[in-house]
This record gives C-alpha cells, structure tokens and sequence, in this order.
C-alpha cells in the first residue's frame, strides 16, 4: 500500500497529464492562477479516497479544507461554505475503503459540486472543468496505486 507521498507524487503526474491535454483542447490559456488552483486540486484529489482514516493524508486534507472554508467566507460563498463544511462533518462517520474508494463516487461527487459552483459562481466552464478534470484524475490515481490496473478494473466497475 503506497504512501501519501506515493499518492501525491501520482496526483503531480495526473496533473501534468490534465494540464498537456487541456493545452490541446483548449481554446484560451491556462493562466498562472488555475495552474496553481489545478495542481493544488489534483493534489487534493490524490489523498481525498483516504480521507476516512485517520493519517498523514486526513491531515493535509483538514488543512485544505480549512483554506476553502476562509476562501468561501471571505467571498460570502454560503452554500459552498455549508457544503465544505458538511464534507468535513461526513468523513469522520465513514470507513475505510467504502464509498471514497469508489470509482462512481469519485466522479459524480465532484461533479456535483461543479454544477453547485457553475450555478452560483461566474467562472468560465472551461476552467471548472479544467479544476474538475485535475481532481477526478487525482483521485483515480490514487485508487489504480491502491488496487493496480488489473484489480481496478476487475474489481470497481
């Protein structure tokens, strides 16, 4: 079972891979800003499956969350903020390798969010999804270093 340092280091490879791809397919340039948003994301979304046990990982993830609860304050982001909040709540209630070890999970979770911030927020669809497609692919490394590629795909879909 690898490491959070594993983990993060598969979350910077996501990133990389998502950061070429939107290169290609976009038609505006990833400002310095979002790259930072994206890498910061794809970083998050390679611990969040083990935020549900009490490790380095569920650290850095509580001290992330704290920064989006201040951001969401100070931008009177409420049902973001309510949202967030409800997250940090939830996890503590959930066991390790259930629903955040889920495939389905790991990309309608975020989704969801994104259709919540699109609705409330006026940033461009193609940075949302840019952010979104950082966090999902994170997070789906984290789960191909968890389980590998044969087990993944025999296993959770």
């Amino acid at each position: 079972m690898p490491n959070y340092r594993t983990h993060l280091l598969g979350g910077a490879v996501s990133f990389v891979i998502v950061y070429k791809l939107a290169g290609y397919c976009s038609p505006e340039p990833i400002q310095n800003l979002s790259i930072i948003g994206g890498l910061g994301l794809a970083l998050l979304g390679s611990i969040f499956p083990d935020i549900d046990v009490p490790s380095r990982m569920q650290t850095i993830f509580y001290r992330s969350m704290i920064v989006v609860l201040i951001t969401t304050l100070i931008f009177k982001l409420w049902k973001l903020f309510i949202g967030a909040s409800a997250l940090s709540c939830i996890i503590l209630f959930i066991r390790h390798r259930t629903i955040t070890h889920q495939i389905w999970f790991l990309i309608t979770f975020p989704l969801a969010l994104l259709f919540l911030i699109k609705n409330k927020t006026s940033f461009s669809l193609n940075l949302l999804m840019f952010f979104y497609a950082c966090f999902v692919l994170g997070a789906l490394s984290h789960i191909l270093l968890d389980f590998g590629i044969k087990r993944l795909f025999r296993r959770r879909l």
